[in-house]
């Protein structure tokens, strides 16, 4: 594991919940209907 030059502290903080929800979106069974996800087969070409 790569060592960083943070505190120590900085191992205890909690992950974000944001970031959680939109590891869901990478999935290709998931629809998200979030306005700042589009799906980029609907863009003009």
């Amino acid at each position: 594991m790569m060592e960083l030059p943070y505190a120590p502290r900085m191992r205890t903080i909690p992950k974000s919940f944001i970031r959680e929800i939109l590891k869901a979106t990478e999935d290709p069974n998931v629809i998200s209907f979030a306005g700042g996800l589009p799906n980029p087969c609907f863009f003009p070409v």
